[in-house]
């Protein structure tokens, strides 16, 4: 820690781990303590290798201890696969040293003092022990595993050594055990509780930071670990976002719409099979959009986009069958975190059943994120009185927009009209629209003189939007 204009200013380490700086506000304390907690499989010794071979220089040696039976032989023969391991490093900036034995044989207060010699002897900047936990639940008493764990960071401090203390503990044992209240950072890895979902790294402890709280996704690769960082918006993030409008991507729609969408909003794009819901969400997306199908999976969108002569968007699909809501909202978010597009749309997810608290959890997410969002609701009944309810979101759907069939003058046409714009002026009228490549949706003249269209069944009046609501709740 250093002093500017009289005040004390933590200087931070990165730790060389893509977005996991963002996530601590800045880096690694310097001369901090800070234990890496997670079960078996987790990613902790893959985390902790990665920020040890970050570290390392000639003038900044990295004691990596041991005190599990293993041979270090076999830690490094694993760690060798990932791109951020350098073999030329070790014993040069990297020091592997394996004292299972001496805690073994000798008992735990040799143990100790066979890691604090190592110390003196190496006289590292870094300070790795793998695993802490073994360490302390050699411990008579919480009262020496407690004294312990002060002598050791008192000893490391007095070193200027930041220091990273690996163990299998669990989010149980933060609050119960001694270790925990002494050191000056908790990192927390996870597995997700069902199979298939994304690893996650948690900051739950960090002296002297302005961390990002929550649960990040974290992806495991050759290069080792990858962060998704989950931000936290400010308060007004919604409202700013609202003040700007995007192009929906359909000429015609953004004349209806007096400019498109505003940028950060929520639409519904209701309609029965067939009437262009995917053709309106392509559209919009772009190339560089993401859409979220428990419908169609990727080549058939490739697909459907090559036929029309639309760019084909980014696809993450997530079976129906296989579909579990918490589980659908973690592989969302965090390819979202991962891809951070501007624009997505979501088919089926209102289709399938769900946690009305997961769905607001999902949609609120992306509120705050302000990404700008189409929702594909699809009406079962091709003809008749619209049921459509939202429940328990309502009031995060900023716009709707209904597409119907229609029997016209012995044909089946398409229709569109805008039934909701928050804070928008909006055409309110019926309009024709066909499916064109190149265009998505091309809407066409106004109709007049006709009322039933968005029920599907057209007869003579004027009062068609008033006729078109009923039944369409929100």
């Amino acid at each position: 820690m250093i002093r500017k204009s009289g005040a004390p200013v933590l200087h931070r380490l990165s730790t060389g781990i893509p977005k996991l700086d963002q996530i601590l506000g800045g880096g690694i304390p310097q001369f901090s303590i800070n234990i890496i907690a997670g079960q078996p499989g987790s990613g902790k010794t893959i985390l902790a290798q990665q920020l040890a071979f970050a570290q390392a220089r000639p003038d900044s040696k990295v004691l990596y201890v041991s005190t599990i039976s293993e041979p270090a032989l076999k830690l490094i023969r694993y760690q060798s696969q990932f791109s951020f391991f350098k073999e030329q490093e070790l014993d040069r900036s990297v020091f592997y040293r394996n004292v299972a034995d001496n805690f073994q044989a000798k008992g735990y207060q040799k143990g100790i003092n066979t890691i604090l010699r190592l110390i003196d002897e190496i006289d590292p900047r870094f300070v790795f022990i793998d695993s802490f936990k073994a360490i302390v639940e050699l411990a008579s008493s919480d009262y020496e595993t407690r004294r312990f764990a002060y002598d050791l960071a008192l000893r490391l401090t007095s070193h200027e050594i930041t220091s990273f203390l690996i163990g299998e503990y669990t989010a149980a044992d933060i609050p119960r055990r001694p270790e925990f209240a002494v050191v000056d950072g908790i990192l927390l890895l996870a597995l997700a509780e069902k199979q298939d979902q994304p690893r996650y790294l948690e900051v739950r402890k960090l002296r002297g930071s302005k961390y990002l709280r929550g649960r990040h996704p974290l992806e495991i690769n050759g290069a080792g670990i990858t962060c998704y960082p989950h931000p936290e918006p400010s308060p007004d993030e919604r409202h700013t976002k609202l003040l700007k409008k995007v192009s929906s991507g359909i000429e015609g729609l953004d004349v209806m719409s007096a400019g498109g969408f505003y940028e950060g909003s929520m639409t519904v794009v209701a309609g029965s099979a067939g009437t262009g819901k995917t053709s309106l969400a392509v559209k919009f997306l772009g190339k560089d959009g993401l859409l979220v199908s428990f419908e169609e999976k990727p080549g058939r969108i490739e697909r459907y986009a090559e036929n029309m002569q639309l760019d084909s968007p980014h696809v993450l699909y997530i079976s129906p069958i296989q579909f579990i809501s918490e589980r659908a909202n973690e592989l969302i978010k965090a390819q979202i975190l991962k891809m951070r597009p501007k624009r997505v749309t979501i088919d089926g997810m209102l289709d399938v059943t769900f946690d009305s608290d997961v769905l607001y959890d999902l949609l609120d997410f992306l509120l705050q994120q302000g990404i700008t969002t189409l929702l594909i609701y699809e009406i079962r009944d091709i003809f008749g009185t619209i049921s459509f309810v939202p429940t328990g979101v309502s009031r995060l759907i900023d716009n709707v927009i209904l597409l119907r069939y229609v029997e016209l003058n012995g044909r089946i046409e398409r229709f569109l009209t805008i039934l909701k714009m928050r804070g928008s002026p909006h055409d309110n009228e019926i309009r024709a629209f066909e499916i064109r490549r190149g265009d998505g949706l091309f809407i066409k003249q106004r109709v007049t003189g006709v009322s039933g269209l968005m029920t599907g069944i057209a007869r003579p009046a004027v009062h068609a939007v008033e006729e078109l609501a009923k039944g369409f709740q929100f």
